[in-house]
């Protein structure tokens, strides 16, 4: 496995923090709404394979500058790939991540090659905000029993920086308009892969349904036995079926042991 090594640059006056390493294709992955995890077992494997990019968003982790909305967000990403490679890239975007990835593919889909959108956090239900759930209930909805983290994930300081991250993501998620985002959807020209866990309680397994039928050139896959992060809850199928899809685009078909689609 590849280790992926800390570094910054400046974009439009911003400082972009960023995790690197390994060769190969870019691919560029975006996180989730508790921000970037260094040293986590995914990134490292997908490094073995191609050149990994992991930038943390403006005010997430050690990334500076505001944002007013998640398309700024999306478009901060495009360029930061437009500054690390002149080529599309394979593009991976996890829960707040992946609403990124989808609308930087939207918006400027000469910059991706192919997308896997993994569990992207929009078009929930109406309803009353669901009940504040204590820390350990909220671990295991997210991250699964035994997830795939690196030494010092779950101490009192690494998740008060996932609560501050979380802070600056959520209110972009609920600012995210869930019809423009639905038309945008259709102007994403990458072949895309959307990846949910079949027990996911944080966002439900059934809105895949929105992105295949939105998207014009989308399957869908599904992992039983895993937590709404699929990064960290089922490493060990996540990394090669991923690797698998951005290595054949429109030809893949799902292998992997223990899955459905």
């Amino acid at each position: 496995m590849a280790n992926l090594k800390q570094s910054e640059l400046e974009l439009d006056g911003r400082q972009i923090q960023y995790l690197e390493g390994g060769t190969g294709e870019p691919l560029v992955f975006l996180h989730a709404v508790g921000g970037s995890v260094p040293g986590a077992p995914f990134l490292e494997q997908l490094a073995g394979n191609f050149h990994v990019y992991a930038p943390s968003a403006p005010g997430f982790d050690g990334s500076t500058g505001a944002v007013g909305s998640i398309v700024e967000v999306a478009d901060v990403f495009a360029a930061f790939v437009k500054q690390v490679t002149d080529q599309p890239v394979q593009l991976v975007g996890e829960s707040f991540g992946a609403v990124c990835a989808l609308w930087l593919a939207a918006r400027h889909p000469e910059a991706v090659r192919n997308l896997v959108a993994v569990a992207p956090f929009a078009f929930l239900p109406p309803g009353p905000p669901p009940r504040p759930l204590p820390p350990k209930e909220l671990a295991l909805r997210n991250f699964g029993p035994a997830p795939a983290v690196p030494d010092g994930f779950f101490t009192p300081e690494a998740g008060q920086q996932r609560a501050r991250n979380a802070g600056q993501g959520v209110p972009l998620l609920k600012g995210n308009d869930p019809e423009v985002f639905r038309a945008a959807l259709g102007k994403i020209e990458a072949p895309t892969l959307v990846l949910w866990s079949t027990e996911d309680q944080q966002v439900p397994p059934a809105l895949a349904t929105i992105y295949q039928d939105a998207i014009p050139r989308c399957s869908a896959t599904f992992l039983p036995d895993s937590a709404h992060s699929l990064t960290l809850s089922a490493t060990e199928r996540f990394v090669p079926l991923v690797a698998d899809f951005l290595a054949t685009g429109e030809l893949f078909v799902a292998s992997v042991p223990g899955e459905s689609r």
